[in-house]
């Protein structure tokens, strides 16, 4: 039985619109990091675009999550303001891993004008609205998939430098395997990483070598909207953290306080794994121990939201070794991008950790070369980072003009 549907698009004429007045035309701000603004005012000038959300009769909020097939779900929400408050509207699309950046921003336009419409039928722009329907044609048959969802990715990279008295080069190589759908999550992810610097001095040479090799295998299951559970298996080997290899294995449980459909924009995320830590040393470590392994907990709390006055995200970790619960990490993290009133914003972020956990350091200590140029790591019961920045912008509200002359 065929089933009929209803495509609606529409097409705006204005040729003749660039001789009238803007007095009921669209105020429109486009909280979009993703977006080539030059693109949207180049090819959608019958939009006001202004610098602020407070200006706009609609402040567009986009967000993207990655796809399956390594290409990008994105998520309009539209909020109406001033004369269109109470009307908010969404709208959702995926752009393809292979589209060229003109096809993406051609993509990313047209779907605003899109989820528009609502709004732009009530202004004195719905003369220049034509809309048409269109019959679907009856269902195809559903396309088959050689692959059954595996998508593959394989990457390596190299850096060279040299100068006088220093010298550096660099290797990355990365392979993922994953499969994805609404019901399960599996992905293989395998990184080696080689770095080496040569410095000389009047001295001598100094010479910094650092090796890294992470793999790990992740099974994900969905149960519903908002529960989840899976298990990982790890192995890692790392100059730096005096490991000559490490294997964890997890079992982990996740709530979802949002349903997983709204994760683009918001979500509040418990989780708590369970697993099993072994690790060989390439030193003796400071407990005299070449070798050990023991049962260990991780409990993470992360909140992220994407909100009309900004965004904001966190997360609080708990880590600890069940054999000896006085050996732990805590780490806390925050972010807020805050649009505090018209034109000012400002920009906190803190990264505050507590660590009791470093049982991996040799017994051997530290050289001065290997402290300075951060070979291995060093003993320490905190680590600190934050940051604090604002803009603020004043003067025409409005935002359409591009002129790219001089690269500008």
């Amino acid at each position: 039985m065929k089933k009929l549907a209803y495509f609606l698009f529409f097409a705006l004429s204005f040729i003749t619109l660039s001789a009238q007045e803007k007095t009921d035309a669209l105020r429109l701000y486009v909280d979009c990091s993703f977006c080539s603004f030059d693109y949207l005012r180049q090819h959608l000038p019958y939009l006001e675009y202004v610098r602020g959300r407070q200006l706009a009769d609609v402040h567009l909020i986009a967000s993207q999550w990655p796809t399956a097939a390594r290409g990008k779900e994105v998520r309009y929400e539209l909020i109406g303001q001033g004369r269109f408050a109470g009307l908010n509207d969404s709208l959702r699309f995926v752009l393809p891993l292979n589209a060229s950046e003109n096809e993406q921003n051609e993509q990313l336009a047209s779907e605003m004008e899109n989820a528009l419409i609502p709004f732009l039928a009530q202004t004195s722009l719905r003369q220049y609205l034509n809309f048409a329907y269109r019959q679907e044609k009856e269902a195809s048959a559903a396309t088959s998939d050689p692959w059954k969802n595996w998508v593959f990715t394989l990457s390596a990279s190299g850096r060279y430098r040299q100068e006088a008295a220093f010298r550096s080069s660099n290797l990355r190589s990365n392979v993922t395997i994953r499969k994805v759908t609404p019901d399960i999550r599996l992905q293989a992810y395998n990184y080696l990483g080689w770095d080496e610097n040569l410095f000389k001095t009047e001295d001598g040479q100094v010479r910094s070598i650092s090796r890294e090799l992470y793999s790990s295998i992740v099974a994900i299951r969905s149960i519903n909207n908002h529960w989840s559970y899976g298990g990982e298996v790890e192995f890692r080997s790392s100059l730096f953290d005096n490991l000559r290899f490490q294997n964890r294995y997890w079992a982990a449980l996740e709530y979802n306080l949002f349903p997983y459909s709204e994760s683009s924009r918001r979500q509040l995320r418990f989780s708590s794994e369970l697993g099993y830590d072994y690790r060989h040393y390439n030193d003796t470590t400071i407990y005299n121990k070449i070798r050990e392994g023991f049962m260990a907990f991780d409990l993470q709390l992360a909140l992220e939201l994407k909100e009309k006055w900004g965004e904001a995200s966190s997360h609080v970790e708990m880590a600890t070794f069940l054999n000896d619960p006085s050996r732990y990490e805590l780490s806390l993290w925050a972010g807020l991008n805050l649009n505090l009133f018209q034109g000012l914003t400002l920009d906190l972020s803190c990264d505050l950790s507590f660590i009791r956990n470093q049982v991996g350091l040799p017994q051997s200590g530290l050289t001065k070369e290997e402290v300075l140029l951060q070979q291995r790591r060093q003993a320490t019961n905190f680590r600190l980072a934050s940051s604090l920045g604002f803009s603020y912008t004043f003067g025409s509200i409005y935002n359409d003009v591009v002129n790219p002359r001089f690269g500008y």
